[in-house]
């Protein structure tokens, strides 16, 4: 698994009072904070670093503060050691994760297994993985405060390549699938689309207005990828091509 560094934001407040309240810099408070969540394990460095599923000189960047960990070894971490992710991100709130049914956090899915399209667009899927708290102001920030919203959002485990280095295989994204997202497109935005040949993956849209045919422009951020274009049928609702938005990469893309 690749071991880059993410700045993951999305779960706190970015400059919040609690954020700025130290001189260190962030990745150092939570490095303490990490090294909190170890000692109270009881495990050796060595085994703790193998349960979240890093090295052990990256774990000792991580408390050092020199390296921040990507969205999907925070979310490991949390679930394994059971520990809030807005607390360990920012200092904001307890240590212990919340239970299910505490009305200050929603409560997203995992989605671990291969996501397809369904016949008018909808994200398909086998089973859901966990469900993980992301803070509720931030989930009403994202997608405003009508309450349908939250259950079309999901996490999803990126696989390919060809948005790298914006999202690396195996780290995971937020996707909102509510309607307004995929009712419109952002130029330049990343968003979930269904392939000519029936896959899914993720790709930056513009969309191409011409008057004999209009079709998605589809581009990666890997070079080795080359941009190419999703005619739009006739009849065809744009929900059709478009399953969601990204919001989140382990920090907060607009």
């Amino acid at each position: 698994m690749a071991d880059q560094t993410d700045n993951p934001n999305a779960l706190g407040r970015a400059g919040s009072p609690a954020a700025e309240a130290s001189g260190a810099e962030p990745g150092e408070r939570l490095g303490d904070r990490l090294r909190e969540v170890w000692k109270r394990s009881g495990l050796i460095q060595r085994e703790f670093a193998s349960r979240v599923g890093v090295e052990v000189p990256t774990f000792i960047n991580y408390l050092s503060g020199k390296r921040i960990p990507r969205a999907d070894i925070v979310i490991r971490l949390c679930s394994i050691f059971h520990v809030d992710p807005t607390w360990l991100l920012l200092g904001e709130g307890e240590p212990v994760s919340p239970p299910a049914d505490d009305d200050r956090f929603v409560f997203v899915p995992l989605l671990e297994s291969r996501v397809t399209a369904g016949p008018e667009g909808e994200l398909l899927y086998e089973d859901v993985a966990d469900r993980y708290p992301f803070q509720k102001w931030w989930i009403q920030r994202l997608v405003g405060r009508d309450p349908r919203r939250k259950d079309v959002l999901y996490l999803v485990r990126i696989r390919g390549d060809s948005m790298t280095p914006t999202i690396n295989p195996n780290e995971i994204v937020l996707v909102d699938a509510g309607d307004p997202e995929r009712s419109r497109i952002l130029p330049g935005r990343m968003y979930f689309v269904r392939q000519p040949d029936g896959g899914v993956s993720v790709k930056r849209l513009v969309l191409n207005e011409k008057p004999e045919r209009p079709a998605l422009v589809c581009m990666s951020d890997n070079p080795s990828y080359q941009p190419f274009e999703i005619e739009l049928e006739p009849g065809r609702d744009l929900k059709y091509f478009v399953l969601g938005r990204i919001r989140w990469v382990g920090k907060e893309v607009d």
